[in-house]
């Protein structure tokens, strides 16, 4: 079942700004997805993107409700890279991971895996339609915001069972 966003809603949600993304499945049902504002701050951050790329930002975020527990299922392409944890092989994620490159790579392969063969999440097409999520990709970013995050994950990025977070 596949998803077309239909429009952007802004809200608060306990004093922090939120957008809702209103999506459409082929039976005409709807689903909302709820996003807090500074998300897609903290994915740049979390995984070394530019945080200016939203395309790429809301791609992982659109479609990370669907991504199995890597686990228990992870697609081939992210399950080549892989971390070790106490001399044990598993899935890299952004606990796990030697590096931040890792952590990204391995995410970008489930949320590809997820746009294949889950679920894909798409704006609507054609000639003269209008992208609902323009309100979001024009959303100008936060510095400050990105600095207080990149502050927030320091500590976490450097735990010594991972070596160094590049």
């Amino acid at each position: 079942m596949n998803f077309t966003v239909e429009r952007i809603e802004e809200d608060t949600n306990n004093g922090r700004e939120i957008w809702i993304v209103v999506m459409v499945d082929e039976s005409g049902s709807r689903v909302n997805h709820a996003i807090p504002k500074d998300t897609l701050l903290w994915r740049a951050a979390e995984y070394g993107i530019d945080p200016t790329d939203t395309e790429t930002l809301l791609d992982i975020i659109l479609h990370e409700p669907y991504i199995p527990d890597p686990r228990l299922n992870d697609p081939p392409a992210a399950a080549a890279v892989r971390a070790v944890v106490n001399g044990k092989r598993v899935p890299a994620t952004l606990a796990t991971a030697a590096t931040t490159a890792d952590a990204r790579t391995a995410h970008l392969a489930r949320v590809l895996h997820v746009k294949a063969n889950v679920r894909r999440i798409s704006s609507p097409q054609g000639k003269g339609v209008k992208n609902p999520l323009d309100a979001i990709h024009g959303h100008p970013v936060d510095h400050v915001r990105l600095a207080e995050i990149h502050e927030t994950l320091r500590p976490v990025q450097s735990p010594a069972h991972l070596g160094s977070r590049r």
